[in-house]
């Protein structure tokens, strides 16, 4: 069901009507160092709300409508202390309410913004990061904004949330795995190098496509998306796609579960290949459950080569979602098809000799299937035993197609509502931005909207002119090595020319992506990256934060020169030959080029089947595996296409 913001009249003369604070303000908060923040709450109108800090204090009455606002002093980083608040009653001059905010510090503040990629934890990227951990950062601090929407207009509270939601907790011990990992790995680098608390405001939700982070007004504005704001907007039309959605999938997973009732047509049995996509072979169209099994061998007592007494099973990743059994023990399950399959588990579920690995599956929307090129594997201690290959398999169920879930997060202004407008004002020196995933679909008008949203989260910031590092889409093929789609280097070109928007700078990581995998892993490189672009843009350093960036386009005969930018110092290729460059005429038939470089800055391409070229791109598909060109930095090119000069 939809959530509403919970409003209390301050207003009414009652008692119990006692003074609030926004959750942002809470024990351990990082306020932003040498900027003006202010603290802002409810309490009853025409009470006194006074803030001390040490021997420094403010007062205010509180507004007519119950809200109040203070100006907290601007102070440079420091040590930790405690923040005071206290409500006096008009009439009786007494104290009513005192609230006090532990172990509040100055330092530097960024917003994490965006979707999956910026939401992943740190705990999904261990494959690639492992190594980088194993020191405490108290001095970094996260606050996870409850995901939540409203589409009647812009919230004053956030949600409630979970329990590690709405406070912020330090980068220490085990917490570390729930930072973002992009978040955290940027904000290491940033503390490490200037010393000071680092705070980070997470407020990425997986899946929200650029609308819905816009202001009803934008909505309003472009046109694109008014009508479905419209039908949000209406009463009871949320609450009752939830309801009937709810009681649709409720019914599709008991009904799908072995022993609940008709199993259809005769059970089948028979053998399969993993890993490997079904699309394209005659199991693309099953929806349903099924059983499949693999025997393996030990020769050796487990506990005799395992230290410590814990195995591990990886099964790549699993369209849709599986259940996994070792010997009859389930050892973990997976309700959807993005994380990896990884799942520890006692040794003793081990024995010498025979041993049944069971995995329980479910297709929700057919193509189901195993991601190619993951690990497929058992480990136990210095054993390793590769599971790839042949499995038995059972059918057990077949079902109709599980229709499609309305996720609401994902329609236009509701988590701008709710997860933006409340935290509005929170002195902040930056805005990550990690998004653009869920609108390859439409590529075309991600420019506008994007411009259009940062445009709204300044304003919400009383026009202060955040600086904003966006991250440029990573390569990614949809597990289709071969896939020769470009609507994701459709939409990249589209990021690259939101660098119009003022006090900005992308990021990019067309070479840290995973074809296979919507959430590659190297989210370390990504967040030195952002680091470096947080201190060309926002600390004011003089480094080079971008990749090569070609500027101008123009002709030599029958050949194109490639002017870039970023390039101090001269390109570096890596490889014997540099890559990635297509060549077309007028026809914007495009031919693969070859290049040379012609000067530190400028690249020479041409193919002599194209006599007259007027067009060139590089590194231009959804996973350009053969872009190759960086500057001395070490950062990559930014993809392109561009239009010769006449």
């Amino acid at each position: 069901m939809q959530k509403k913001n919970v409003i209390i009249d301050y207003n009414e003369s009652k008692v119990g009507a006692l003074m609030r604070i926004g959750k942002i303000f809470s024990d351990g908060m990082v306020l932003q160092r040498g900027a003006k923040n202010s603290l802002w709450g409810k309490a009853k109108a025409g009470n006194r709300v006074t803030c001390r800090i040490a021997s420094w204090q403010e007062e205010v009455t509180v507004n007519e409508d119950g809200t109040f606002r203070i100006s907290l002093r601007s102070q440079p980083a420091g040590e930790a202390f405690n923040l005071f608040l206290e409500e006096t009653d008009s009439i009786s001059q007494q104290v009513i309410e005192r609230i006090e905010i532990k172990d509040a510090v100055y330092g530097d503040v960024f917003l994490l913004g965006g979707q999956s990629n910026m939401e992943l934890p740190v705990a999904r990227t261990l494959d690639v990061t492992a190594g980088a951990l194993g020191k405490d950062f108290p001095l970094i601090k996260q606050f996870r904004v409850p995901i939540d929407f409203e589409f009647a207009g812009p919230c004053d509270e956030m949600a409630d949330g979970l329990p590690e939601e709405a406070c912020w907790i330090p980068a220490v011990g085990g917490q570390q795995l729930n930072f973002s990992a992009a978040g955290f790995f940027m904000a290491r680098e940033l503390q490490e190098k200037y010393q000071v608390p680092i705070g980070l405001i997470l407020t990425a939700v997986g899946g929200t496509p650029i609308e819905a982070w816009c202001s009803r007004e934008t909505i309003y504005e472009l046109g694109d998306f008014k009508k479905e704001l419209e039908q949000c907007q209406m009463p009871g039309y949320v609450e009752g796609i939830q309801q009937m959605e709810q009681a649709r999938e409720q019914q599709w997973h008991e009904a799908v579960e072995p022993g609940s009732g008709d199993e259809g047509p005769a059970l089948e049995t028979g053998s399969q290949q993993i890993p490997g996509l079904w699309e394209g072979t005659p199991w693309e169209d099953f929806c349903g459950s099924l059983e499949l099994e693999k025997e393996i061998f030990l020769e050796e007592d487990p506990q005799d080569i395992a230290m410590p007494h814990q195995a591990r099973i990886y099964l790549g990743a699993i369209v849709d979602a599986d259940r996994v059994y070792v010997n009859d023990y389930l050892v973990g399950a997976t309700e959807y098809c993005y994380p990896p399959r990884k799942y520890d588990f006692p040794i003793e579920y081990l024995k010498k000799g025979s041993n049944k690995i069971r995995i329980w599956m479910k297709v929700f929307r057919k193509n189901g299937g195993f991601i190619p090129d993951k690990p497929y594997e058992l480990t136990c201690g210095r054993v390793k035993y590769i599971l790839a290959g042949q499995w038995s398999y059972k059918i057990l169920k077949r079902m109709p197609v599980l229709e499609e879930t309305t996720f609401f997060q994902y329609k236009p202004a509701g988590v701008y509502n709710r997860m933006i407008c409340p935290i509005a004002g929170y002195g902040v020196k930056g805005v990550a931005f990690y998004q653009g995933e869920s609108n390859t679909h439409y590529p075309g008008i991600y420019k506008k909207y994007f411009i259009k949203a940062m445009s709204d989260w300044r304003r919400q910031w009383a026009g202060q002119q955040l600086p904003v590092v966006f991250v440029q889409l990573a390569n990614f093929a949809d597990s289709k090595r071969n896939h020769v789609g470009e609507d994701w280097a459709k939409l990249r070109q589209q990021q690259r020319e939101c660098l119009e928007l003022e006090a900005s700078a992308m990021v990019v990581t067309i070479d840290i992506g995973e074809y296979n995998d919507l959430h590659p892993q190297d989210k370390l490189t990504l967040g030195k990256r952002l680091a470096r672009a947080m201190e060309g843009l926002v600390y004011g350093e003089k480094v080079v934060y971008s990749g090569p960036d070609c500027i101008r386009c123009t002709k030599e005969g029958g050949r194109l020169e490639l002017h870039f930018a970023f390039a101090e110092g001269g390109l570096y290729i890596k490889g014997q030959h540099t890559k990635g460059f297509e060549i077309a005429g007028a026809d914007k038939v495009f031919f693969e080029a070859q290049a040379i470089a012609a000067a530190d800055d400028t690249i020479r391409v041409w193919n002599d089947k194209v006599t007259k070229p007027v067009y060139c791109r590089y590194a231009w598909g959804n996973n350009p595996e053969k872009a190759n060109v960086y500057n001395r930095e070490g950062l990559p090119a930014v993809p392109f296409s561009i239009k010769a000069e006449i």
